[in-house]
């Protein structure tokens, strides 16, 4: 009950950051790390390897373009290893899908593009609890 707390705890703080800063701290990401420890198994370390594709865009980047940040790529990793790969990934993929379809939906509404930086960790968060709730309840 304690890690549900804490990990919950820690993606709301990370949302908020995110949405008001455009960042997520080093220490927060380091936090969701240390609650992974709380049930530690060794093959949750394989799930550190979910935040690979988001690296893997933000090494892509075209100039001009917004790119994945920093902050993302590290509490998507954290957020694996507390999860597991299968876990991190279901997270993920809930996570970007809940973003491209919010983003969607604001495109076709607005009728325009906008040049402002979108905070992905919101939507990440969603993800990774939603998972996080789906493991601890054998619901995957």
């Amino acid at each position: 009950m304690l890690q549900v707390l804490l990990f919950v705890s820690a993606l709301l703080v990370a949302s908020i950051w995110d949405l008001k800063r455009h960042i997520i701290p080093d220490a927060l990401c380091v936090f969701v790390f240390c609650i992974g420890l709380l049930q530690f198994s060794p093959s949750h370390l394989l799930g550190i390897l979910v935040a690979l594709p988001l690296f893997l865009g933000a090494m892509i980047e075209q100039k001009g373009t917004q790119s994945i940040g920093g902050g993302d790529i590290k509490l998507t990793a954290a957020c694996g290893f507390v999860l597991g790969f299968h876990g991190g990934m279901i997270g993920l993929i809930i996570g970007l899908a809940s973003f491209v379809i919010y983003h969607g939906i604001k495109a076709m509404l607005q009728r325009r593009a906008e040049g402002t930086p979108s905070p992905m960790a919101p939507f990440l968060s969603i993800g990774f609890m939603v998972s996080f709730a789906m493991t601890r309840f054998y619901l995957i």
